[in-house]
């Protein structure tokens, strides 16, 4: 999915989950190695680096490139009761895209990724925050006291009609 944040300039989003049902399979094997079946954290890291291998690799065949990538982080999404893990998947992707220089941000709110991540992880990327209220509304969430992770808000999300709008924090 693409977003365009300030100038027109575009970036694109994708979805992580931790490594449960069909898909558990992607992180036997990656930069940590090949993973035993017991070591939970070989696999999170590997998963959430192939994810986004493979999503990076998806939108360069479609002919889709941007210097901004959002990692979409939501508890509608498949997560382990332990953050540490899931910590472990969101550090793989992280690192992966920054190996290919792009800025990694998350996409988020702070309820969130309290639920997903805990509070002692702070990578420190840009958020993006949804759930803005109206346009007058969206100076108020690039504050400090909706960002998490150690980063600041970036951009903030608000149901706009139709579609959904993206305002840049100054």
């Amino acid at each position: 999915m693409a977003a365009t944040v300030g100038s027109g300039q575009v970036s694109l989003y994708m979805n992580l989950n931790y490594p449960v049902g069909s898909t558990a399979s992607n992180g036997n094997t990656g930069p940590k190695g090949k993973c035993s079946a017991s070591d939970r954290a070989c696999q999170a890291y590997n998963y959430g680096y192939n994810a986004a291998q493979d999503a990076y690799s998806y939108a360069t065949n479609q002919g889709a490139s941007a210097s901004v990538w959002w990692l979409d982080i939501e508890t509608a999404n498949s997560w382990s009761p332990k953050t540490s893990l899931n910590d472990l998947v969101i550090q793989g992707a992280i690192d992966y895209l920054s190996s290919k220089s792009v800025t990694v941000g998350i996409y988020s709110t702070a309820s969130m990724w309290r639920s997903i991540a805990g509070t002692g992880y702070n990578p420190g990327l840009a958020n993006w925050v949804p759930g803005a209220s109206s346009q007058s509304a969206l100076p108020d969430y690039c504050s400090k006291a909706v960002s998490f992770g150690g980063g600041s808000v970036t951009l903030v999300q608000y149901g706009g009609g139709s579609y959904d709008v993206d305002y840049a924090c100054p």
